[in-house]
């Protein structure tokens, strides 16, 4: 399950509570909500770094830079994924 999943699913379950358990699940959905801004904040500081290390003033890969730094990305490997994807890389070839 992933993040936007959970708090639908949390939402879902506050809706039905009452008392200190939907107390309780608004505090959680406030919590996991902010870990995903968090979360997004840190992969578009990490897509930017590594957009300017990549790419040349042109838009051109580097493609010695980008094998460099691809396996050494400091991510979960779901983070990193997304951190490729939105670097357009998901579908170039090693």
């Amino acid at each position: 399950m992933n993040r936007k999943d959970a708090i639908k699913t949390l939402k879902a379950m506050r809706r039905r509570s009452t008392g200190d358990e939907a107390a309780a699940l608004k505090i959680a959905i406030e919590h996991v909500v902010h870990a995903d801004q968090a979360r997004e904040a840190e992969i578009d500081k990490a897509v930017e770094i590594i957009r300017s290390a990549v790419f040349d003033s042109d838009g051109k890969l580097r493609k010695g830079a980008w094998q460099f730094l691809k396996v050494r990305i400091g991510f979960p490997e779901e983070d990193k994924a997304e951190i490729i994807k939105r670097l357009g890389l998901a579908d170039k070839e090693d």
